[in-house]
């Protein structure tokens, strides 16, 4: 696990800046990169190491209140394939600086009082929240369209089947009548596929879309008790699934 130290060097015009110093322990692969994160998880510095050093001290300057308390995440290097570990590991600290914005440990319920923070993430909860069920309605509409293209696929290309063993089995001219209608529906049934092809592309995004938005409402739910007393907390804590 890295040690991570953090300390406020500057603080004015509501803004504070930081020095933040990571240290990977001994036998460690060394450090791959660090990343500091507002209350709303929004990214504020990230410094990318290529090196893998041991050591590693920055500055982030100018950190608006309105982003904090703040988080840092940091990744250790990963080391060789014949030491048995593929995934870096990953040390988290936070919230950080919650004293520079006036917010206090919790006291017994009717001591507390509410704070911007705690609700101004609420409604960033509830707004995200709003936007995984429009995601989730518009990709129901979608599957709905998928589904009805490829039936159609399959009824034209069945109808296509069956006029061209048709066309095979009928006389002069009448075989070739059956052959351009037959084309047609062969035609169609290329379109329809086509078209289940095009959505079921766009069923993909807006799928993505959804996982990265219901992972980032888990982590924002998780902050609530880092601002919000339990009396203030409102808003639906689980995340949506469509």
């Amino acid at each position: 696990m890295l040690a991570i130290a953090t300390k406020v060097v500057n603080q004015a015009n509501e803004q504070i800046d930081i020095q933040v110093s990571v240290t990977a322990p001994s036998g460690s692969p060394g450090i791959a990169s660090v990343t500091v994160t507002a209350i709303d998880k929004s990214v504020i510095d990230e410094e990318s190491l290529t090196d893998c050093p041991g050591d590693y001290t920055f500055f982030v300057k100018g950190i608006p209140f309105a982003s904090l308390p703040a988080y840092i995440e940091a990744k250790e290097c990963v080391p060789g394939v014949d030491q048995g570990q593929a995934t870096p590991t990953v040390t988290s600290i936070g919230p950080l600086f919650r004293d520079v914005i006036g917010i206090a440990d919790c006291k017994p319920p009717g001591q507390n009082q509410n704070n911007q923070v705690c609700i101004k993430l609420q409604n960033s909860i509830q707004e995200l929240r709003n936007t995984i069920f429009i995601q989730c309605e518009d990709a129901a509409n979608i599957r709905d369209e998928i589904k009805n293209f490829s039936i159609l696929a399959a009824a034209t290309a069945l109808i296509f089947a069956i006029l061209l063993l048709a066309s095979a089995m009928a006389p002069w001219p009448v075989n070739l009548i059956i052959g351009i209608v037959a084309a047609g529906f062969g035609v169609a049934s290329i379109v329809f596929i086509t078209l289940a092809q095009m959505k079921q592309k766009d069923l993909n995004k807006i799928l993505t879309k959804i996982a990265v938005a219901r992972w980032t409402l888990k982590d924002l739910v998780a902050r609530l008790n880092d601002v919000c007393c339990p009396e203030f907390i409102t808003v639906t804590r689980d995340v949506p699934v469509c």
